[in-house]
C-alpha cells in the first residue's frame, strides 16, 4: 500500500464533544469510534493489510459539510449573521479521526509525519474523506 483513500460517510464530532473528564470519551464519541472502525475494516481489509506497519505517513483529511454558508447574513434584519461563512473549525475534529484512524488501520498517531486538512461544502453529501499515503522519513 502506498496510498489509501477512505470514504466515511459521517464526520466526526468536535473536540467539544468527545471528552468529559478530561480523557473519557463520550458515548457518542465512542459510537462514532465503533461505527467507523467496524464499516472501515469491512470496506478496506485488503487495502489494509497491505499497510507497511514500521512505516511514516501523510494523513490528509477532507471534511464536507452539508453547508458553511450562513443563510441569515444575507438577511436585512437585525439578527442577521455576522459573517458569511459558519464558524466550522476544522481542527477540532481531527484528535477522534486520527484515533480511529489508528484503531482501524493499526497505525499509530507518532507515525504521521504530515497532516493536512481541507473543509468543503456538499449539500446532501456531507463525509470525510481520509487519505493515507507512505512517505519518506527523510
Amino acid at each position: 500500500m502506498k496510498q489509501l483513500t477512505i470514504i466515511y460517510s459521517r464526520l466526526p464530532p468536535t473536540s467539544n464533544k468527545i471528552y468529559f473528564r478530561g480523557t473519557i470519551l463520550t458515548s457518542a464519541a465512542r459510537k462514532y469510534a465503533e461505527d467507523f472502525s467496524l464499516e472501515v475494516v469491512r470496506k478496506y481489509l485488503p487495502e489494509i493489510s497491505e499497510i507497511n506497519r514500521k512505516g511514516v505517513f501523510s494523513l490528509h483529511l477532507k471534511f464536507f459539510f452539508e453547508t458553511l454558508i450562513n443563510e441569515s447574513y444575507f438577511s436585512n434584519k437585525k439578527t442577521r449573521a455576522k459573517t458569511l461563512y459558519k464558524k466550522t473549525d476544522l481542527t477540532n475534529r481531527v484528535k477522534l479521526l486520527e484515533d480511529c484512524v489508528r484503531d482501524a488501520l493499526a497505525i499509530d498517531d507518532c507515525q504521521t509525519f504530515h497532516a493536512s486538512l481541507e473543509k468543503h461544502h456538499a449539500p446532501g453529501n456531507e463525509r470525510v474523506e481520509i487519505t493515507i499515503t507512505e512517505i519518506d522519513p527523510s
